[in-house]
């Protein structure tokens, strides 16, 4: 009788399953060991300082102003250049942006009635962080009235106030930054034909700095209102050739003009003044297919002695162009560098035989780059850019400025 094994026989799956143990003890080793390896490199990481946070506050908040677009432009709303973003990275640049009043100190506001309450929210936080900056603000209102609210959050920081401009149905609620305006340097008002809204005289007599202005539409309710002698830089729209004569003999020391005219009215032709100052004259029509137009003469009018560029539509230099132009030259003593014709139906080698003194352009008239509401979310041209208002401009497409800023974006908190 034979006598059984004291042992059982290994088989393949229990030597299989003896290599499967000693491996997950090798596995587990090699994880005890990479964990501790990758503390080692987590605490040199932890330890190390990048160049940037070792910056004074003062220096980032010099970069951080330098990275929005050049005062007095107002930055998008939101995305990249605005200063939102800034805050978006740490804490510590978030603490940083939220204490340079510079980032805060250009306030521009759209007014479509569904976001009136978190717009003027938006714009009173600006305000308080904007601190003792001078100020650049900005407003487009699409109903009645609604300006007055922005310009309530105004009023009380007037006497920083640098820049305004208002795209508006009417001027309601402006008496209430009267008082003060000694900052003011720049003045862009566009206003739809829905009302105006006599502000009262001297709105902005008490704005000592005042020197340029740019107006969507002339009217003489203008006169009172504005220190017409100490402009430099003057930009009119729709102004009747006939209200030109007691602009130009008030505003005496321009050095760039631009009138867009608009030629309904009497025929009469008053006296202007010598433009003394005069270095660059826009003359355009406001409507340039307009068949009836007729503004002929206003150039006989002008002595313009320190005229260096001159742009103007030829149907102010009717019914003998050159002849008039030439007068116009002779009159006024000047040599300009440059004089570009608009809507010319004369070749340019006309001009150039009969004044070969001056460089001569033609060109079309641009639609004029209008001061005014375009159309929900449609952005305004640059505040303090008046000389770029007229018509070499291409015809702009605004592009939509999107959403609002979420206004709790600017509130403290320790995220």
């Amino acid at each position: 009788m034979e006598v059984p094994e004291l042992h059982e026989r290994v088989t393949p799956e229990r030597a299989s399953l003896a290599a499967d143990r000693s491996r997950i003890a090798e596995i587990e080793a090699q994880i005890h060991a990479l964990r501790a390896e990758q503390q080692l490199v987590q605490d040199r990481l932890d330890a190390y300082t990048y160049p940037v946070l070792t910056l004074p506050p003062e220096i980032i908040a010099e970069v951080f102003i330098h990275f929005l677009p050049a005062y007095p432009r107002h930055p998008p709303r939101a995305g990249l250049l605005s200063p939102l973003t800034l805050g978006q990275i740490c804490r510590t640049w978030r603490e940083i942006a939220l204490l340079t009043p510079k980032l805060w100190r250009a306030v521009s506001i759209l007014l479509p009635s569904r976001t009136r309450r978190e717009q003027l929210h938006v714009a009173e936080l600006m305000l308080a962080r904007s601190g003792s900056s001078l100020l650049t603000a900005s407003i487009t209102s699409y109903f009645v009235g609604a300006e007055r609210a922005f310009i309530g959050l105004i009023a009380p920081h007037c006497e920083r106030l640098e820049h305004l401009q208002l795209c508006a149905s009417e001027l309601s609620g402006l008496d209430s930054v009267k008082t003060n305006l000694s900052s003011l340097r720049t003045l862009m008002v566009g206003l739809s034909t829905i009302g105006f809204n006599d502000p009262g005289p001297g709105i902005f007599l008490t704005a000592p700095l005042l020197r340029k202005v740019a107006l969507k539409a002339y009217t003489s309710i203008w006169l009172p209102i504005l220190p017409w002698s100490q402009l430099s830089v003057l930009s009119l729209d729709y102004i009747r050739i006939q209200e030109c004569a007691t602009v130009l003999n008030i505003a005496t020391n321009i050095v760039f003009c631009r009138l867009a005219v608009e030629s309904r009215g009497n025929m009469e032709r008053p006296p202007i003044a010598p433009l003394r100052h005069l270095e660059t004259l826009v003359l355009r029509v406001h409507l340039a297919l307009d068949p009836n137009v007729n503004v002929e003469g206003l150039c006989s009018t002008l002595t313009l002695p320190a005229l260096r560029e001159l742009q103007v539509a030829e149907v102010f230099l009717l019914p003998d162009p050159t002849a008039n132009l030439g007068q116009l030259l002779s009159r006024s003593g000047c040599s300009p560098a440059k004089i570009h014709i608009m809507d010319s139906e004369q070749p340019l080698e006309v001009y150039c035989q009969a004044i070969p003194s001056v460089a001569f352009h033609q060109g079309p008239q641009r639609l004029i780059h209008h001061i005014r509401p375009q159309g929900p979310n449609k952005e305004l041209p640059d505040i303090g850019e008046v000389e770029s208002l007229d018509w070499r401009n291409e015809d702009v497409e605004f592009e939509d400025s999107g959403p609002w800023w979420d206004h709790e974006d600017l509130e403290d908190d320790d995220s």
